[in-house]
This record gives structure tokens, sequence and C-alpha cells, in this order.
């Protein structure tokens, strides 16, 4: 067996070339029971586990030397972290290495047709010249006239869908909306992580087993030995709220008590906002309550007159 050849056996090799260095033969298994199985699939695995590093980055890069004229959709919470994926995988096939490999298995004439934040293309790609190889999307684009072999979903449930049911809301109806541009007979892949007991992983579970698909949990406990050490895990666990750390790491819901606000509103803010306010939250914060403030999101809870951000 060639070197190659291995590397198309075994994935999990193909990402470390790429300089994935922590994938292991568990990433291997990963991308191996995703991208194989032959109707749907949906892993859920603890944070921080190389998931897409794993199964969207490496998996699209073998499956695009396998399957040449193979069309993927590629869709994350927004347009913005799909095309960090996309600019990831570009530029990994502009090395030379990768695109000597592409060359020995797809001809001297392998090159790429277009290469965006949106499309990558390749010349080997002859049917279907409406779809390209990858087309990268948030889940609210507008996807009207794309039909695809395989959507992959990675990552589109995350601390919004914790903390607004309009964002869970959004998040359903985009779900359901893939189905209606799924080719005949099309793959549906799942990646990521719980994060409320209210989001659609339920109806994520339902649709796979529906559709004859496996579903895959890797709870923190099973596997993080086999990539961290224990302490660091603890570590996660003295700092995360109990309800936050059993969603994201045991991927199983506890009753969470602690949150001081139920369902707040998420929008975004500018400095004009801030004039005239009568409340704040302190910089010094130091609570488990994150709907009162958490890095990243602004939550306005407006009652009456009071605005706090």
């Amino acid at each position: 067996m060639k070197p190659t050849d291995e590397l198309l056996t075994n994935p999990y090799l193909l990402g470390r070339l790429l300089g994935f260095k922590d994938l292991t033969r568990l990433h291997n298994k990963w991308i191996k029971d995703m991208w194989t199985h032959p109707r749907a699939a949906a892993l859920m695995a603890s944070r921080d586990t190389f998931k897409t590093s794993a199964i969207i980055i490496t998996g699209i890069l073998w499956q695009l030397l396998l399957i040449p004229e193979q069309s993927i959709m590629l869709n994350r919470k927004t347009f913005t972290d799909s095309a960090k994926i996309m600019r990831a995988i570009i530029s990994l096939l502009e090395t030379a290495e990768v695109q000597a490999l592409f060359r020995e298995y797809q001809g001297k004439g392998w090159g790429l047709k277009e290469a965006s934040d949106k499309r990558i293309f390749m010349n080997t790609k002859r049917a279907d010249p409406a779809a390209g190889n990858v087309e990268g999307y948030g889940i609210g684009d507008s996807k009207t006239g794309t039909h695809f072999d395989v959507i992959l979903n990675d990552d589109i449930i995350t601390e919004k869908d914790r903390y607004s049911a309009a964002e869970r809301e959004h998040t359903a109806r985009a779900l359901q909306e893939q189905i209606n541009i799924a080719k005949p007979g099309a793959k549906l892949l799942y990646t990521g992580t719980p994060w409320d007991k209210k989001d659609s992983w339920g109806w994520i579970e339902a649709t796979v087993k529906n559709r004859g698909g496996q579903v895959y949990k890797y709870p923190a406990r099973d596997i993080w030995t086999q990539l961290f050490s224990p302490d660091s895990l603890e570590e996660r666990r003295a700092a995360l709220s109990p309800y936050l750390f059993s969603a994201n790491y045991e991927l199983e819901y506890i009753n969470d008590e602690s949150l001081l606000f139920q369902n707040p509103t998420l929008e975004s803010m500018s400095p004009a906002d801030f004039t005239g306010g009568i409340a704040h939250i302190d910089a010094a914060y130091g609570g488990n309550d994150t709907t009162a403030f958490f890095q990243g999101i602004r939550v306005i809870i407006i009652a009456d007159v009071l605005k706090v951000s």
C-alpha cells in the first residue's frame, strides 16, 4: 500500500498531515462513522474535542479526494462562521503537499475553478455544474434553487439557543427547511454539542433515526483522558455552572434553577444605547448566572423603563 493510500484508508492521518496533530484514532472513527453512513448520522460530543478539525475540515478534504463529483452544503450558525471553515479548507488546498496529493488521485490537470468564502469548485467536478464541491452557508441564508448530495451541519446550535427561545425557533425552522433542498437519497450529517434541553438536538436525533441513520454520543467522561489530562476537565467543571457543564461536557440536561432570567431577549447594541441608562452590570461581576452577563453576547432585558446591558 502506498503512503497516500494509507491516508485515504485512515483519514485522521490525512488530518495530521494537514497540521492537526491532536487527531487520534478516536477521530479516525468519528470521520469514518459520519462520512460513510449512507443516509444520515449525528455526532454529539463534548466541547473542545476537535470535532470541527476532524469531521468537518479533514472530512471534507477526504471526501473531495475520494468523490470529486459530490456536492456538499456546509451549514454553520452564521455565514461568518461558515466562511472561516471555507477559508481554512482553501488554504490547505493551496499548499504544495495537498495539491500533489490531489493530482496523484485525480490527474495532473487537477485544479480549482473557484475558491471563495462561499464556494469551492474543482475542475474535476463535471456533474451538476450549478453546485460547487463545497458551498458554505449560515443557517439563515437563502438556499432557494440549490440541491446537494450531502448536507453537513456543524455547530449550528450554540449558546444563543440556550438563552433565547426566538433563536431556538429560528434554528428549528432552518433545520426543517434543509430537508427541501436535499437531493433524493442525500446524506444528512450533524455535529456539535448540546446547550439546552429545549434546543434542536431532540429533533436532530429523531430525524436521523427516522432516516435509518445513527446517532453517536461521546460525553467527556468516556473520551477526555484519551485527549487531555483529567485535571483539565475538573478545571472546566469548576469554572462552569452545573447546568452548562452537564450540557456541554456530559451531554445531559439538569434543572437550571440558577438562571436569573429564564428567557432573555438577545439584541445588538451601539454605544448610543447606553445614553441615559439607569442601571448597569458591574464589570467585575463574578457569579455563575451567565444570563446576566456573558462574553461575546449582550443581553438586554427590558421591563418598562429599565434597560440592563
